[in-house]
């Protein structure tokens, strides 16, 4: 299986590179979904002649005088209906007073600025809050079952949306019933790869990629199985979780009920304080062990990462946070890291590693505290 996905992962590169190297022109073409439709601020605005329209953003309802042309400048002439490429469209009012100028890239109709992304939307979907929601089409995989679906979305400023965003982070969804390929971590990893190179390629300066996968047919948030938030390290070139915002529920089943916190991550005054209220079973350490560690370049403003003597790691808090790479004496309290942890973050299950609480840290001035 890792060989089959690897080979995938190489091959989907390529042709995805060809296929944007020739404009991306994707043929596929489906039916909208829609969902949350009472949260959509979205309208129609049609030519004068009826035949075509556009999806516009607004908060408020528009008027039903309202309608668009396309100006002669415009680089696409022989697309029908705004489907794909770029146009310069005026929205115009009874009077024919331009109102608005939409000059950039549409897909079905949908304004998303200056990316020259020729694909076809899937679904659309709104937020609470008002943002609006876009997927579409990326490529797909028949023997894996998987389609990838990238997500874009258009963000109030103030009571004015812009234009459908991609590249502010970029985010992918493979939609799959094959549960079996996130069981695995250099399987993970490679359909990682395969996303990263279609984020790169449409947004060479991306530094948040948002990765998941759901087994919803129509996408919905409660299909959702696996997801990872990583933010590029540009000093290292390494992509780094954001481990408060990503989970697994093939290898870590989406907890229920009462959760109980692990020992480590916490402080040993909230360990006392839950065994005094006998809401948790958890005892606190009664010794700290005294080490000389080696913090790693890969940590990050979430999680602080120790690759020698052993693989160790824990949240960042305040004792943390001024942690650079280097070597430290430290007192911490340790536990042995679960074997679903280690699958989790990518670690051999015959390796030693552990999560750490540390108490105080003191920088050393030579390798290895000597």
């Amino acid at each position: 299986m890792k060989k089959i996905i690897w080979i995938f992962s190489l091959l989907c590169m390529l042709n995805f590179q060809q296929s944007y190297a020739n404009t991306f022109s994707i043929s596929q073409k489906e039916n909208i979904l829609y969902e949350n439709e009472n949260l959509l601020n979205e309208y129609l605005i049609y030519t004068a002649d009826k035949q075509c329209f556009i999806h516009y953003l607004s908060t408020n309802p528009i008027s039903d005088d309202l309608h668009i042309e396309v100006e002669e400048t415009s680089e696409q002439k022989d697309v029908k209906c705004f489907e794909k490429g770029h146009f310069k469209i005026n929205i115009l009012n009874d009077k024919n007073d331009i109102l608005q100028t939409l000059d950039g890239f549409f897909i079905d109709g949908f304004f998303i600025g200056q990316l020259p992304l020729n694909s076809h939307v899937i679904k659309r979907s709104a937020e609470k809050n008002g943002t609006q929601n876009l997927y579409y089409f990326l490529d797909k995989n028949d023997d894996l079952k998987i389609q990838y679906v990238g997500k874009m979305q258009a963000e109030l400023t103030g009571n004015i949306y812009t234009h459908f965003e991609v590249c502010d982070s970029f985010e992918i969804w493979l939609q799959t019933p094959n549960k079996d390929l996130f069981t695995d971590q250099t399987t993970i990893q490679n359909l990682f790869t395969v996303a990263k190179s279609y984020a790169q390629t449409l947004c060479p300066n991306i530094q948040t990629i948002i990765f998941g996968a759901t087994d919803s047919p129509s996408l919905k948030q409660d299909g959702i199985f696996f997801k990872e938030h990583l933010v590029k390290d540009n000093s290292t070139a390494l992509w780094m979780p954001d481990l408060d915002s990503s989970f697994n529920y093939v290898l870590n089943p989406q907890p229920t009920g009462d959760i109980t916190l692990n020992p480590v991550l916490i402080s040993p005054k909230k360990q006392q304080k839950q065994q005094k209220d006998e809401t948790t079973t958890i005892e606190t350490p009664k010794e700290t062990e005294k080490l000389t560690v080696h913090v790693s370049n890969k940590t990050n403003k979430k999680v602080l990462f120790i690759d020698k003597p052993y693989l160790m790691k824990t949240l960042q808090n305040s004792k943390t946070k001024d942690l650079k790479e280097g070597w430290y004496k430290i007192d911490a309290y340790l536990e042995d890291m679960s074997d679903l942890e280690k699958k989790k973050t990518g670690i051999s299950l015959n390796q030693k590693a552990f999560n750490i609480d540390i108490i105080s840290a003191e920088k050393c001035k030579s390798e290895k505290c000597n």
